[in-house]
Parts: structure tokens; sequence; C-alpha cells
């Protein structure tokens, strides 16, 4: 169980910088086009 949980939680880790990565490419693209 333990092994399972641990898993689970490095896979939303890995979920969550994935989106914070692309969130923050996505800002960094529109504030370039702004200016």
């Amino acid at each position: 169980m333990a092994n399972r949980a641990h898993a689970v939680i490095l896979l939303a880790n890995s979920i969550v910088k994935n989106k914070h990565r692309a969130l923050h490419q996505n800002v960094c693209c529109h504030s370039h086009s702004v200016l």
C-alpha cells in the first residue's frame, strides 16, 4: 500500500509540475506577444 501511495504522489507531483510549466510558458508567450 505504501508503495502504491508513493507512486500516486509522484505521479500527481509530475502532473502538477507539467501543468505549472505549461502555464508558465503560456504566460511568457502572452507577455512577449503583448510586448
